[in-house]
């Protein structure tokens, strides 16, 4: 499946018909592809969105979406949460060369 994310310009003037034309384009990409249009400033998305049947974000909260990405990364960076047992898993992940890795077995 193909995920197509956009925050188009408002569906005004001259960009209506170039964007029109582009989402349909994306619709023939594939027949699983899937479209979300975020709104734009003027609110002429959603109307764009229902006539061709495509999902729809109204609300964008790109800043707190960021910033949770952001805090999840760093903590994966930092190896917050990651116990030695978890590293048995995954050492290669932690930046520990495998073939020197001593496995811990609870026997």
């Amino acid at each position: 499946m193909i995920t197509i994310f956009s925050n188009p310009r408002s569906f005004t003037g001259p960009f209506k018909i170039l964007q029109y034309n582009a989402i349909r384009s994306w619709k023939y990409l594939h027949p699983d592809v899937q479209i979300i249009l975020f709104e734009d400033e003027e609110g002429t998305t959603k109307k764009v969105a229902h006539e061709l049947s495509i999902q729809y974000v109204e609300d964008l909260s790109i800043f707190l979406d960021f910033k949770i990405i952001m805090y999840t990364f760093f903590l994966v960076l930092n190896g917050v949460g990651v116990t030695s047992k978890d590293q048995e898993i995954m050492p290669e992940f932690m930046g520990i060369n495998a073939s020197k890795f001593k496995k811990v077995t609870n026997n």
